[in-house]
């Protein structure tokens, strides 16, 4: 029986199939399975079967994201990409994300409880994954009257992602910790973030206000986050 490797080659030998035709067809199958698309199969490329995030027009798509797209009066208008991350922890109980970007899917102040607050991306502890803003447009994350601007960027809102982690900043599980590996290395590498700017603290910007994530995140896991983003070993 003629295998594959066998069969393309014949192929390739009889001018009727190219090595960019089976590139393009493995980039294909990579994409449909929410794989890192760089065209290359086969036991040497055992890392191109590693689940990864893409982004495209603002947007990540990958496994187990939810998009919910928040109102467009919960956050402002166009801006230049990115050039940081701000982490942030939620305050809120694991399985909430979900209903946090549901609550902003109407017209901000409709609702009396309305909180004039908005980010990115939300990770769940069991490793959900929710974007509700797209990541050219500013959220309200990291602004009030106390913040500071970030030496070298400016104001968080008009310049960084804001990456909310669902819980109290006490305890981070590994599905969770995780799902934040991927949407890291994802936007790191989409908008060429630099690494003294992608893992910014909430409690550095507006320390008279703020404690978040705290130093669980930052002390026990936010180092690894950011090696694998960047692909230190």
């Amino acid at each position: 029986m003629t295998t594959p490797s066998e069969y393309n080659a014949d192929r390739i030998s009889a001018g009727e199939l190219t090595a960019d035709h089976i590139t393009e067809l493995v980039r294909f199958w990579q994409h449909g399975h929410a794989l890192l698309v760089d065209g290359m199969a086969g036991p040497l490329t055992v890392a191109s079967l590693k689940p990864e995030i893409a982004v495209t027009d603002g947007w990540m798509i990958g496994p187990r994201i939810t998009r919910i797209d928040a109102h467009a009066t919960w956050f402002g208008g166009e801006r230049g990409p990115p050039q940081g991350i701000v982490a942030h922890f939620t305050d809120t109980d694991p399985g909430t994300a979900i209903n946090m970007a549901k609550r902003r899917q109407h017209v901000y102040g409709s609702d009396p409880d309305d909180r004039l607050a908005s980010w990115h991306v939300t990770i769940e502890t069991d490793g959900g994954i929710v974007q509700m803003i797209p990541f050219h447009r500013a959220a309200w994350h990291a602004g009030s009257s106390t913040a500071h601007k970030i030496a070298g960027l400016g104001w968080a809102n008009q310049t960084t992602i804001g990456i909310e982690l669902v819980g109290y900043g006490l305890a981070f599980p590994p599905a969770q910790v995780e799902a934040a590996k991927l949407v890291w290395r994802a936007v790191v590498r989409a908008y060429a973030i630099r690494r003294q700017y992608a893992m910014l603290a909430h409690s550095e910007i507006d320390p008279d206000r703020r404690d978040d994530p705290g130093p669980v995140w930052l002390g026990q896991y936010a180092p690894d986050v950011l090696n694998t983003a960047y692909g230190v070993p």
